[in-house]
């Protein structure tokens, strides 16, 4: 039986460049999966998980907001974005998605010093996006994203410094003194 002239889609071509390029149709279903989902407007159940560790870890140091909330918001803000705006919601929560070991799975002490290591490697702005856009939707504003890179830059210089200020706090928090310059006595 001859099979029809086939015609060209989206999905075929990746299906083809996939298995070219990663050789087998598993990783391009997840991708062409993922790109489906993506041009309907809805986010991937890893990226949601992804995203939900870090709102509860930027609550955390934040003190306020609701990682509940900024998940719903995110999801307002995917559904309304353009193509172009949901891929770099992806890239970088992909970025998030991509740190060693499971994001999700760490507590919130390891998700801060992970973050913290990474912020200074090859994946710095697209993290640096992501705690904006979980800064943002722990903000009790209903007006988008706003500004997420200046507030990205604000918390991944708090993040940064959090390994040496919990570091300065051993050394002269220790019960017994030591590691603990003493004062110098003014002679008078």
């Amino acid at each position: 039986m001859e099979r029809p002239p086939q015609t060209p889609s989206r999905r075929r071509f990746l299906r083809t460049t996939g298995i070219a390029l990663g050789g087998g149709g598993t990783m391009l279903g997840a991708t062409a999966g993922a790109a489906d989902a993506a041009a309907s407007g809805t986010m991937s159940q890893a990226r949601q998980a992804g995203f939900s560790a870090l709102a509860e870890t930027m609550a955390g140091l934040r003190t306020a907001g609701d990682p509940g909330a900024a998940g719903r918001r995110l999801k307002e803000w995917y559904l309304a974005a353009d193509a172009a705006g949901r891929a770099e919601i992806d890239t970088a929560l992909d970025a998030v998605l991509g740190l060693p070991g499971d994001f999700s799975a760490l507590g919130a002490r390891d998700r801060l010093a992970l973050l913290a290591e990474q912020l200074t490697g090859p994946q710095e702005s697209r993290i640096t996006t992501a705690i904006g856009i979980a800064v943002a939707g722990l903000s009790d504003a209903r007006t988008g994203l706003g500004n997420v890179a200046m507030s990205g830059r604000l918390y991944a210089r708090t993040i940064r410094a959090l390994p040496a200020q919990s570091a300065g706090r051993q050394e002269t928090d220790s019960p017994s003194g030591a590691g603990v310059a003493p004062c110098p006595i003014p002679k008078g």
